[in-house]
């Protein structure tokens, strides 16, 4: 996992540069995950993850194309995408067909290190006897209300969704 986000984080600063580059109405977002930590730039957190990121995309820009700044954005979600299925406990339990005892922050997007969303979801379904992969968190996640979500996980994905809500075709 480290070697693809390294990849993502020293190659994608370019790829974005010169998709936004050669098409001046385009942008290009960065979702990198906050963990590992100090892999591709150094980072402890988001903020230093993020500044990491754009000081690299920065450094490709002559003095005539700082207005590509503003296209090129870095979020970064501190857990895996399995924090949205946490958000989406109503659906998840649902899906899985079992009352699921809450063993989790109420804060989905604060989970302990140790007993990240992914491993928290990984054990729920083997508890339900059901297989996990992306098309199954889609398939929850479609019933899911999007404002459920965005209310239950404001630090990371609300500003997500608020950069993405005002791009404009």
């Amino acid at each position: 996992m480290s070697s693809n986000k390294k990849a993502l984080l020293v190659k994608y600063p370019r790829k974005a540069y010169q998709i936004i580059r050669n098409n001046r109405e385009s942008a290009v977002v960065l979702l990198p995950d906050l963990y590992p930590y100090n892999v591709g730039v150094p980072h402890v957190n988001y903020s230093q993850l993020r500044d990491g990121i754009m000081y690299s995309f920065a450094a490709m820009l002559s003095e005539h194309e700082n207005e590509l700044r503003s296209r090129f954005k870095v979020f970064c979600f501190k857990h895996d995408l399995e924090v949205l299925l946490l958000a989406a406990i109503d659906q998840l339990q649902e899906y899985l067909g079992m009352n699921i005892r809450r063993t989790w922050s109420e804060e989905v997007e604060d989970q302990d290190d140790n007993s990240p969303p992914k491993k928290i979801i990984e054990s729920l379904f083997r508890k339900a006897k059901k297989r996990y992969g992306v098309a199954t968190a889609a398939e929850i996640l479609r019933k899911a209300s999007l404002e459920d979500i965005r209310a239950k996980c404001p630090q990371s994905f609300a500003p997500f969704l608020e950069y993405i809500e005002k791009l404009e075709p």
